[in-house]
């Protein structure tokens, strides 16, 4: 599974929690890096990798997920059909973006504004 956008790597970790194997691909070094410093320890982690996805060549997907990341993709309609393009018989494209509301966000997850804590330690960022 491919999450596009993984930022600090929040869903990309609950998504390998339920088993899931996945890579998260966020153009921003700061927010890979705080994304592995939150899954470290974790027996299942997400996969990071620190490039637009545009840049990235396409390769055979059971799922590919935008949360709140279509916003930022430079050739929207070209990424979407490369990844669509890329899909596996019965794969899903998921694309989720609305505002994300504190009060809808699990109370175990930290605050989702990497950049707030990515030039800090991320102890006490995992669950």
């Amino acid at each position: 599974m491919l999450e596009v956008g993984s930022g600090g790597g929040w869903l990309a970790l609950e998504l390998a929690r339920c088993g899931y194997d996945v890579l998260g691909v966020e153009p921003e070094a700061e927010a890979v890096a705080l994304a592995r410093c939150v899954a470290a320890g974790e027996p299942r982690r997400p996969a990071y990798l620190c490039a637009a996805i545009e840049d990235r060549p396409p390769e055979p997907l059971d799922a590919a997920v935008f949360h709140l990341s279509l916003h930022h993709v430079r050739d929207l309609a070209g990424t979407l059909r490369k990844l669509a393009g890329a899909l596996r018989p019965g794969g899903r494209l998921v694309c989720v973006e609305c505002p994300s509301l504190p009060r809808l966000r699990p109370p175990s997850w930290p605050n989702p504004g990497w950049r707030n804590s990515a030039s800090t330690s991320c102890t006490g960022t995992k669950r």
